[in-house]
């Protein structure tokens, strides 16, 4: 078996089918059971995919005991871009309460693996990651003090990643927003009051359906900065800023950079400066409407 060449020592189950493959394919591995959390507060919930509550849990401890099988610990993940506190706290508290019913089947758990969800960079009205890992921290203390000496695993992968890569992306078509152009007639009056809050329209050689698909995915909101194509500097402080569209390239309406982002006047060849992509960019990026993936360039700095 390719785990067993690779010495793969532990794995997680959340069902009994689970553990009757393992007794059968892989008897000797390390088995952590995977909680159900509440994570309705999350922007991608897994629980209704992944995760045992306490009936289920109990359960895998019985079969597990039967087939001679080796619990060691738990897990759970309380949901991708999580920034309810409580979801941490709760998730850590029913953990603890796994951790005693294992007791009564004599196992001794000894993993917990708190999963991810942290955020990848700090955003205005939301918890930072220092405030979660705070919260955390002051919950593992409450729940499993170090003298009990349980192993803690996190999975901070979008915590590392996001702020690794920031896209620079070229406009290659812009418009005014006038009414001329958003009626449907030259003497219609134009229905869609939105609209007329957007001054400028410009579309960009990135889209959704590329490195900036968490856009469709999680809601998520970048921060955008401005260059110049002539002088490849920053747009200057005070510069007269309007209200903007920017789209993708594909021919789907959907294809939305930003809704309403405050930017100065434009040209086509200047270029949106978006931070922080690192997270689910190049791997979710396809090549929707015949797109190309884009380059990457890596920068070492000491």
């Amino acid at each position: 078996m390719y785990f067993q060449e690779k010495n793969v020592q532990l794995t997680v189950v959340d069902n009994e089918d689970e553990l009757i493959k393992l007794e059968k394919h892989w008897p000797n591995v390390q088995i952590l059971i995977r909680l159900k959390t509440k994570d309705s507060k999350s922007l991608i919930s897994f629980s209704d995919k992944f995760g045992a509550n306490e009936h289920i849990a109990t359960r895998l401890f019985e079969l597990a005991k039967k087939l001679n099988l080796n619990i060691v610990g738990c897990a759970f993940h309380v949901g991708t871009g999580c920034y309810d506190d409580n979801a941490f706290q709760h998730a850590l508290q029913f953990a603890q309460h796994i951790f005693q019913i294992a007791k009564k089947y004599q196992f001794h758990l000894t993993i917990l693996d708190i999963g991810g969800g942290f955020p990848g960079f700090d955003e205005d009205h939301r918890p930072s990651f220092s405030q979660l890992a705070q919260t955390i921290r002051q919950s593992l203390d409450e729940f499993f003090p170090q003298r009990e000496n349980i192993q803690i695993i996190a999975e901070p992968g979008r915590y590392f990643a996001a702020a690794s890569m920031d896209l620079v992306a070229s406009i290659i078509a812009c418009r005014s927003n006038n009414k001329d152009y958003l009626n449907f007639s030259s003497k219609e009056e134009k229905e869609n009051v939105d609209k007329d809050l957007i001054d400028y329209v410009y579309y960009i050689n990135e889209s959704t359906y590329g490195s900036l698909s968490n856009i469709l995915y999680e809601n998520t909101t970048y921060s955008i900065t401005c260059l110049r194509k002539e002088h490849s500097q920053l747009i200057k402080h005070g510069e007269t800023k309007y209200k903007s569209i920017v789209y993708g390239p594909t021919c789907d309406s959907s294809d939305i950079v930003s809704l309403a982002v405050d930017l100065p006047l434009l040209n086509i060849g200047d270029h949106l400066l978006i931070y922080h992509v690192g997270a689910y960019s190049n791997s979710f990026s396809t090549k929707f409407n015949g797109f190309q993936t884009i380059k990457y360039f890596y920068i070492w700095k000491d």
